[in-house]
């Protein structure tokens, strides 16, 4: 996975600035030239863990009332009713709090969330296009999500003041769904 030659440039150059275009080098044949797909997938989810935050959101610490467990004699609709009433809970703690608590899930969470993503994308994929194999829809997804790393690290780290804004919600989708259609 962490094997460094010129196979990781030169595909990350096609993947940013030609879409499709490694993927369709991929399906052909043209392996050894490129990084295997799966292989850059973990690749830049790892360089996306460990880089730097730069939105500059401190690590979220939950209320002391939403940490303890529920009574051990409680059955599931009380268990359900605790749960339920931490949500509500969470309209009293402020947009802040409640934009650090989505962010650090989303950060624990981002790597499977991308790998789940890339299998729906690839099966919605494979509905709409029938006539083709579902490997190549599975490669082009595995490409889709190695760009969204790439791209929402390039743009944290060119403009950190943009982090968790919506200027930057709204420029990674032009680029994602430019990407997609391209």
């Amino acid at each position: 996975v962490f094997s460094y030659d010129n196979k990781f440039w030169r595909s990350i150059v096609l993947l940013g600035c030609r879409p499709g275009a490694l993927t369709k080098a991929y399906c052909a044949g043209k392996r050894s030239s490129y990084l295997d797909p799966l292989r850059m997938f973990l690749l830049l989810s790892v360089v996306v863990f460990f880089a730097p935050d730069t939105v500059g959101v401190e690590e979220f610490r939950m209320p002391e009332q939403w940490s303890a467990p529920a009574a051990v004699d409680a059955d599931f609709a009380d268990r359900l009713k605790v749960g339920l009433d931490r949500l509500q809970g969470m309209g009293e703690l402020g947009d802040e709090a409640v934009n650090r608590f989505n962010l650090e899930i989303a950060k624990r969470y981002l790597t499977l969330y991308m790998a789940v993503g890339v299998l729906v994308l690839a099966m919605f994929l494979r509905l709409i296009r029938r006539r083709t194999f579902f490997v190549e829809h599975f490669i082009f997804a595995l490409h889709y999500a190695s760009f969204t790393y790439l791209s929402n690290l390039l743009l944290r780290l060119a403009l950190p003041d943009l982090g968790g804004t919506g200027a930057e919600a709204l420029i990674m989708l032009i680029l994602q769904s430019g990407y997609f259609l391209w």
